[in-house]
């Protein structure tokens, strides 16, 4: 990764983690002006400098490295985001209208009638005081 000039972290990680992609000390190995693009925006997570950034202050540097971690960047685009979800979802509409679940569909659930159902993502959120129903 320390040839790289940009790097993108698209990662849905583990939240029950303690290890990270890329560790503080990896960011001081690498080259001054490197760009890391965290899409997941995770913060503190897999990228152990990365934090979530606004549109209007959207970088910062950490030992010569540019961050761009602006949360929610796919909906900057929902012409192209509508598009790609629709087209997903489709095949599982039927499904939906019917409750007539998958196996996919089941595992993809996390949130249910307003609860949390994925236990990894409540402990996740319950760890940071954010709201859990």
């Amino acid at each position: 990764m320390f040839d790289y000039d940009v790097i993108v972290n698209c990662v849905m990680w583990d939240t029950n983690r303690t290890d990270q992609i890329i560790y503080k000390e990896d960011i001081k190995k690498m080259r001054k002006g490197t760009l890391i693009i965290d899409v997941s925006c995770d913060p503190y997570l897999e990228i152990e400098t990365s934090h979530p950034t606004t549109i209007d202050d959207p970088v910062y540097t950490v030992d010569g490295v540019v961050h761009y971690a602006v949360d929610n960047t796919p909906a900057m685009y929902p012409i192209t985001v509508t598009k790609v979800l629709s087209e997903g979802i489709c095949r599982y509409m039927d499904q939906i209208i019917t409750n007539n679940d998958s196996p996919e569909l089941i595992k993809a659930t996390v949130i249910d009638r307003g609860h949390i159902v994925d236990e990894n993502i409540e402990k996740f959120r319950k760890q940071r005081n954010l709201f859990c129903k």
